[in-house]
């Protein structure tokens, strides 16, 4: 016979087995199973998810006169259920059991290599590693909100065979950028960046001579590759401690305001908030990276592409919201023109950000919202 603990998350340690199912405040998400055996990440994860108490196995010291052990009878015992039960949450940290480790420090590589094998275990029909995502969301957060402007934080890779996993980065970051914009909650910036790095694992289940077919895929293909959002929804509905908003935005991140989207064909409010998030990140991602079938345009390019979608595709309002941010992050980068010049960006119109004035010299400027014969090449970050 198993005795049950209910414990202060704070006070759990490594090795302590999980008695019950650890449920999320909006009692939507199985964060961890009955029986888990607790580890680091577990209870970071806890921690970070700011759960306050959860049940823990102990062996009873009668065990012995029982017979086989039940894991459906226990018994219940709460070790401070003197203490007052509405005190405030913990307030996140680190666990007991890592106190006086020194905090383990990511790079963009590491997380790479973490994203790079979550999806390598989807491929091999591996189940999703929490933890992992966790981590790399947390960084990828704390990243773009330490650095100045989103093109400090966004990997740019000349290698087609790169495009996936930084693409997958690229959306996630891009996201984040566009939730704290529209002044999202750390919460829901959490699960916004989550929604950016599964966004795409639907494709694990597609055929690699579709992924990295060099020329355009035929109807047929397309048709296939049409189906990753499904795919990665139905991999990720079952998964233990992924919200149903995350499961929902990769299921709708290719859906289109006219309903022309894909794999649902619904329209305007159907779509989640986050999916059009996605969406505009997956854009302007696509064409600013390089592909086993096209190469990259210039971010401007991709503005005015997000800009003609944004009266039928793409929601007016949150497209609005990212062209203006963005555009300010151009003041002071230097550009190619398609005449040869070289200049600095030093002024966005308000009403045509894709068209800025750019100083060539001391005394020669071009306002490209009026010469039209002349577009920015390329960005010189």
């Amino acid at each position: 016979m198993d005795i049950l603990k209910k414990i202060k998350v704070e006070d759990a340690s490594v090795g302590m087995i999980i008695g019950r199912d650890v449920i999320s405040h909006d009692r939507n998400t199985v964060l961890l199973t009955r029986g888990t055996e607790l580890d680091q990440n577990k209870i970071y994860l806890l921690l970070r998810d700011e759960v306050d108490r959860i049940y823990i196995r102990t062996e009873s010291e009668v065990a012995d006169n029982f017979g086989e052990e039940d894991d459906d009878f226990a018994i219940e015992i709460d070790v401070s259920e003197n203490e007052d039960q509405n005190r405030p949450r913990p307030k996140l940290r680190k666990p007991k059991v890592e106190e006086k480790k020194e905090k383990i420090q990511y790079n963009y590589k590491d997380v790479r290599e973490m994203i790079s094998h979550v999806y390598s275990d989807v491929r091999m029909g591996k189940k999703l590693d929490r933890a992992l995502i966790t981590n790399a969301v947390d960084f990828l957060i704390a990243e773009v909100r330490e650095t100045n402007h989103l093109f400090g934080v966004l990997k740019r890779s000349e290698d087609p065979k790169d495009y996936l996993i930084n693409h997958i980065m690229n959306v996630s970051i891009i996201s984040i950028a566009l939730g704290n914009w529209l002044h999202y909650s750390l919460g829901d910036l959490r699960l916004l960046a989550m929604s950016g790095l599964l966004h795409d694992l639907g494709k694990m289940k597609i055929s690699n001579m579709i992924l990295d077919k060099p020329g355009k895929l035929t109807p047929k293909e397309f048709e296939i590759m049409k189906k990753h959002p499904l795919y990665g929804y139905n991999y990720l509905k079952d998964a233990i401690g992924i919200s149903k908003i995350v499961t929902n935005a990769v299921l709708q991140h290719h859906e289109r305001e006219d309903g022309s989207g894909y794999p649902l064909k619904i329209k305007g409010d159907q779509i989640h908030p986050y999916a059009k998030i996605l969406a505009i990140a997956d854009v302007f991602d696509a064409i600013t990276s390089n592909k086993s079938y096209s190469e990259k345009k210039n971010p401007f390019y991709a503005q005015e592409i997000i800009q003609s979608d944004s009266f039928s595709k793409l929601d007016p309002g949150i497209c609005y919201t990212f062209l203006k941010n963005l555009s300010k992050m151009y003041i002071g980068k230097a550009v190619l023109l398609t005449d040869g010049t070289i200049g600095e960006i030093v002024y966005i119109h308000a009403n045509a950000p894709t068209r800025p004035v750019i100083k060539v010299d001391e005394e020669n400027y071009v306002d490209l919202s009026t010469n039209r014969s002349i577009d920015v090449q390329e960005m010189i970050l």
